[in-house]
């Protein structure tokens, strides 16, 4: 194992950044921000529909929202215990791709809660009935009064844990969008046809996973086999076979600490010194974007010092960081509601003059609720 100077860290971080569209917005819709970034982490609703918006020339909060009424983007459990919010049309195939192994993670918890396969079952069809009658989407607090009706009454952790178990088996996914909520709907009826592994692979498990590879390498590059892995849970020995088939669009961006190649999109150094002091600017992400969720090797961006305050207690909630010349160096509480006023920075350290002026700016711009 070895260690990257600063200067490298900066330059991987930076070459990130571009690659993942927060410098330049290169996409010209939400959903094309999020097809390039493949998931983005998504258990906190108000920062995932940020997120492709600060990726979008112009981009704004509504237009993440119209894209998920529409049915472009959807959110569930492609592959772990996290929900993502991904392309409707990559959904059902990718957790087609991890969904025995999600189940078989969580048996020991499913059988705590009581249940059975019968009783899941039951729920499946009790849900997608309800959804059927009611026009297609429901609360998750309707769903389950429908569950209750049929005679499978829950409390709060059931409840939690049996939608999630349905959303990983692929019979429900949060679809569209009702004030703060984002509703369910029934994954069948709601996704495109073309979207499941057997429409879009013949069912050829290494052939969807060497594009999943493929399209992560390409949209969160510079990255490795092992950080597609991590992000994943699918196993590195079977990527490392898929390798050369995932990689031969891709190119070599040296290697990490641990000695593994980084790969990535062609052209990265070069737009990353086309856009020049753009790169360094103080810019404000919400909490779990993928510039800090994507990876492992999360000190590459934040000092081991400060990784308390970016996850206080080691709860697993991140909290919105405040970026600049490649690092992040505070945290920021995002309004509910459209703010006015200072920017709610917490930095690490003080900060000059000019980088307060960037991060105002930056509040000024970014996506916040209407």
């Amino acid at each position: 194992m070895g260690t990257l100077t600063a200067s490298r860290r900066r330059e991987l971080a930076e070459l990130r950044l571009v690659n993942q569209g927060l410098v330049d917005r290169p996409f010209a819709t939400p959903l094309e921000a999020v097809t390039h970034l493949v998931c983005l982490q998504g258990q906190h609703l108000p920062g995932v529909l940020a997120a492709p918006a600060l990726r979008v020339a112009g981009g704004t909060r509504q237009q993440v929202i119209e894209a998920c009424n529409r049915g472009e983007l959807a959110r569930g459990y492609p592959m772990r215990g996290t929900v993502f919010m991904t392309a409707a049309s990559d959904l059902a195939w990718m957790t087609e791709l991890t969904r025995d192994r999600q189940r078989a993670s969580a048996a020991k918890r499913f059988v705590e809660h009581g249940f059975t396969e019968e009783i899941l079952e039951l729920a499946a069809e009790t849900a997608r009935a309800a959804l059927a009658v009611a026009g297609g989407s429901l609360s998750r607090e309707a769903v389950a009064e429908a569950l209750g009706a049929a005679g499978i009454a829950l409390d709060s952790g059931q409840r939690y844990h049996l939608l999630v178990t349905l959303m990983v088996r692929g019979d429900l996914a949060y679809g569209p969008l009702r004030g703060r909520d984002q509703l369910l709907v029934d994954a069948h009826a709601w996704l495109p046809d073309d979207g499941t592994l057997e429409a879009r692979f013949n069912g050829d498990e290494d052939a969807a996973i060497t594009e999943w590879l493929r399209r992560y390498l390409a949209g969160h590059g510079p990255a490795t086999l092992r950080d597609f892995s991590w992000w994943t849970k699918l196993p590195l020995g079977r990527l490392r076979k898929l390798e050369a088939a995932a990689t031969a669009t891709l190119v070599q961006y040296g290697e990490d600490a641990l000695g593994e190649t980084l790969w990535g999109p062609s052209g990265l150094v070069e737009r990353r010194s086309a856009l020049g002091p753009a790169v360094r600017r103080g810019r404000l992400l919400p909490a779990f974007d993928e510039v800090v969720l994507g990876y492992p090797d999360r000190e590459l961006i934040v000092e081991a010092e400060h990784h308390p305050k970016l996850v206080p207690g080691n709860n697993g909630v991140f909290q919105a960081t405040a970026h600049r010349d490649g690092k992040v160096v505070g945290i920021w509480k995002p309004s509910a509601s459209k703010p006015g006023g200072e920017v709610p920075l917490i930095p690490f350290a003080e900060l000059p003059a000019v980088a307060l002026r960037e991060f105002a700016a930056a509040y000024c711009e970014y996506p916040h609720p209407d």
